[in-house]
């Protein structure tokens, strides 16, 4: 019992004097009282579309590290660089990532499920156009860098 006291005084007094909330930091960086199936210590931010297509959905997800799912409704598939999302009505959604390659070109990927593999040392302005049918769409969203040890 004592040490969940310490573990909210820390949340309440220290947090906010580093100017961090709870909330603003990843699942992966806050102490949870039971098993917990969100790792992540990164995140994406400030997630932007253009233009927005009201037949193709894209969200956030930050439980390990910061994915995007895209559910395609549109009559067209979209692409995205080298990967495919075809369209899918009620279909389960398709999780991308994008990340920086050897020579710093942003590309995009699948995730696996929930789980996102690049880790940048700094926060990463990533920007990617694909298209769907013969429109351009643009992908842009800040990817941070660990925001805990």
């Amino acid at each position: 019992m004592k040490s969940l006291r310490k573990i909210g005084l820390i949340v309440l007094f220290i947090l906010p004097s580093l100017g961090l909330a709870a909330e603003d930091l990843p699942p992966g960086c806050v102490k949870q009282l039971g098993p917990g199936g969100c790792l992540g210590k990164s995140r994406i931010e400030s997630i932007a579309v253009s233009p927005a297509l009201s037949c193709l959905h894209l969200a956030v997800n930050n439980c390990n590290g910061g994915v995007v799912t895209v559910q395609n409704e549109c009559t067209s598939s979209f692409v995205l660089g080298e990967i495919k999302i075809d369209v899918k009505a009620m279909a389960p959604k398709d999780s991308i990532e994008l990340f920086r390659n050897a020579s710093g070109a942003v590309k995009a990927k699948f995730s696996s499920g929930n789980f996102a593999s690049y880790s940048p040392a700094k926060d990463d302005r990533l920007s990617i156009e694909g298209k769907v049918g013969n429109v351009n769409v643009r992908i842009q969203y800040t990817k941070t860098k660990p925001l805990c040890e």
